[in-house]
């Protein structure tokens, strides 16, 4: 697939959890299409999904801002998105649960760099991958927790009964 060129139409699961509207600052010169996914970078700045230097998808932008000036600000939401699926790494079934990568701004894979979200589900007759995208760390590994303290050792079993003494042998 390739990056959008124009608006995509509605594609959302209303769920009460993830459902969140948010408002960022747009890479300067950057470009969004509404219904695109929209990545945080690691300057912390958003930019349409498919960018290299990207942290993850926050979510799908509400709104079409093409070349953004400094400072701009765009409108997007979290929740359950419908994408297009990669015809070179697509999504399966045995990916429902699982982390999903970006491809392009609308389409995602099974491989990938950039983190889409976590697949939800596949519609069986679009073949279209439904997405989990909401802020915070989707698939990040967090750091170890501390090892617990061992438990108290148990009290020690008895001793067994000493063994009788043998007979004397003859000659002794």
């Amino acid at each position: 697939m390739s990056n959008l060129t124009a608006g995509r139409k509605e594609t959302r699961k209303k769920i009460s959890n993830y459902d969140l509207d948010n408002e960022g600052t747009m890479l300067a010169g950057g470009t969004v299409y509404e219904g695109g996914m929209i990545q945080v970078l690691t300057t912390g700045l958003l930019n349409r999904g498919g960018a290299t230097n990207a942290q993850q998808v926050v979510g799908r932008s509400k709104e079409t801002i093409i070349t953004a000036a400094t400072g701009a600000r765009c409108k997007y939401e979290s929740g359950i998105f419908s994408y297009n699926n990669s015809v070179s790494n697509a999504c399966a079934t045995s990916d429902i649960g699982n982390i999903c990568y970006v491809e392009d701004d609308n389409t995602v894979a099974s491989t990938g760099t950039v983190i889409a979200g976590i697949v939800e589900s596949i519609d069986p007759d679009t073949g279209e991958v439904w997405v989990l995208q909401a802020l915070g760390p989707i698939g990040n590994t967090g750091a170890a927790g501390a090892t617990g303290a061992q438990g108290a050792t148990g009290p020690a079993g008895a001793t067994g009964a000493q063994g009788a003494t043998g007979a004397t042998g003859p000659g002794a």
